[in-house]
C-alpha cells in the first residue's frame, strides 16, 4: 500500500479501532500542511492514547515556525521547522488534550547542508 499521511485513516489501515500508540518520526517538516497531517494522526489515536511526534527544531523563542527553504534546505525536501511552542500548540489545535516536549536530540545528516552535519529535533508526546 502506498499512501500519504493526508490519507491516513482507520479504514485505510483496516483497523477496527484507534491505536493506543502512534509514532510519527520527523515527518512534519516534509508536509506542506502539517496541521492536516497532525489531524490525521489524531484521527487514528485512541482516547487516552499517545501520539509521539519528532520534528526539526529551530530553537527560537520568537516566532513559531519558518519556511525550511529559507532555513537552508537547497533540495526543497522540507517545508517547515518549528519551535517547541509551535509543535505543542499545533497538536492541541488538532484535538489532542495535552502535548508536551519530552526530549531533544541531534540527527546526523547523510551529507552536510551549509557545513552543518546535524539537525536538532524535538520530541513531543500528545495525549488524545
Amino acid at each position: 500500500m502506498t499512501a500519504t499521511i493526508y490519507d491516513l485513516s482507520l479504514d485505510l489501515l483496516q483497523a477496527s479501532r484507534p491505536f493506543d500508540l502512534v509514532f510519527a518520526g520527523s515527518v512534519t517538516s516534509h508536509l506542506r500542511d502539517p496541521m492536516r497531517g497532525l489531524a490525521r494522526l489524531r484521527d487514528v489515536t485512541a482516547e487516552g492514547g499517545t501520539c509521539v511526534v519528532a520534528a526539526p527544531y529551530i530553537g527560537l523563542d520568537e516566532g513559531l515556525a519558518q519556511l525550511a527553504m529559507v532555513a537552508g534546505d537547497p533540495d526543497r525536501r522540507s517545508w517547515w521547522v518549528m519551535n517547541k511552542r509551535c509543535l505543542t500548540d499545533m497538536l492541541l489545535n488538532v484535538g489532542f488534550s495535552s502535548a508536551r516536549i519530552v526530549a531533544q536530540f541531534n540527527l546526523a545528516l547523510k551529507r552536510k547542508i551549509d557545513g552543518v552535519g546535524t539537525v536538532t529535533h524535538i520530541v513531543a508526546h500528545a495525549t488524545a
